[in-house]
């Protein structure tokens, strides 16, 4: 992937990551805890973090968690 292909597609995985967290919080009416199940890099618990969430992830792939966890 060339790097225009490669900053596109982080736009959009952002957006579309920021979209879900929008709809979860419409959903919920208080900020909490936050488990996320497959977290892959921890590109979602980073956002919801960001926003004021306390996350928690599993991600069973140890290359993926290890990122995460960086």
């Amino acid at each position: 992937m060339d790097e225009d292909s490669s900053g596109s597609h982080q736009w959009h995985l952002q957006r579309a990551l920021n979209l879900q967290l929008d709809f979860i919080e419409q959903t919920i009416s208080f900020k909490g805890n936050l488990l996320d199940i497959g977290c892959a890099t921890g590109n979602f618990m980073k956002i919801a973090q960001d926003k004021g969430w306390q996350v928690f992830g599993i991600e069973p792939m140890e290359e993926a968690a290890k990122i995460a966890r960086e």
